[in-house]
């Protein structure tokens, strides 16, 4: 319950930094993960499996842009403006750059522990006994994401980059819940 609800609110402070920092794309994806955590948390209507291939599409879309605005800031120039205009088309800064690596990662890392969870479901009853250690697997496969989130956040706090700081630090909690046995 406890994760249900870290999972809720980690979804929607990644939807709020998402807002502030007016990336369409960030938007898109962000609101595609807050839906996915409400429907797994609380409704159940969607099936796992498409959540999954959303949640990836999302990471990939997240890559692919980033990919693009790195190319443009290399065609652009990087005296081409100031502002959140001239910073998404004359180039990211490395912060800001690594939060956004680190996000597009944590998206399919978030496709996979729900397959994940979702596999485990039917299979926990028929296979007890074998769970200790299957339980912890993706725990330790999303360990090292979370830890560089968690860096992240800490780096950006440092930096007064509130934004970036809440945006990693509440993906690394999701995926820190969601890794947790029994969530979905």
């Amino acid at each position: 319950m406890i994760a249900g609800a870290v999972m809720l609110a980690s979804g929607a402070l990644c939807l709020g930094g998402a807002v502030i920092s007016r990336s369409r794309l960030g938007i898109a994806a962000a609101a595609i993960m807050a839906l996915a955590m409400a429907d797994l948390v609380l409704l159940g209507l969607v099936p796992p499996l498409a959540w999954a291939v959303l949640l990836v599409g999302a990471g990939i879309a997240l890559g692919l842009g980033l990919r693009l605005a790195a190319g443009a800031g290399a065609g652009a120039g990087r005296e081409a403006g100031s502002g959140a205009a001239g910073s998404a088309a004359s180039g990211i800064g490395p912060m800001p750059r690594a939060v956004m690596i680190a996000s597009a990662l944590a998206y399919p890392a978030m496709a996979w522990l729900v397959l994940a969870h979702d596999h485990a479901a039917p299979a926990a009853g028929a296979h007890t006994g074998h769970g200790s250690f299957a339980a912890l697997l993706p725990l330790l496969a999303i360990a090292p994401l979370v830890a560089v989130l968690l860096a992240l956040a800490a780096v950006t706090a440092a930096r007064r980059a509130g934004g970036l700081a809440v945006e990693s630090g509440a993906m690394a909690a999701m995926l820190l819940a969601m890794s947790l046995p029994g969530v979905l």
